[in-house]
């Protein structure tokens, strides 16, 4: 069985993408704290095309499976 960082990468991309390549930082701490609202938003909030629009958040916590049923 092959395993890959697949997920990790997307992620790695979407935060670059999205909030790295278009904000301008103040400091190392705006930047944690941006960071830490991103990954927030991202598990919490931001649907995901590849998991049927569900967050993350969605998928861990079993919600998917009840909103499917």
């Amino acid at each position: 069985m092959s395993y890959t960082l697949g997920k990790l990468e997307s992620f790695h991309r979407s935060i670059e993408r999205e909030l790295l390549n278009v904000e301008v930082f103040r400091s190392l701490e705006e930047v944690q704290e941006r960071i830490t609202q991103y990954i927030e938003h991202y598990n919490y909030v931001r649907p995901h095309h590849g998991i049927g629009g569900f967050t993350p958040a969605d998928r861990h916590f079993g919600i998917s499976r009840e909103v499917e049923r």
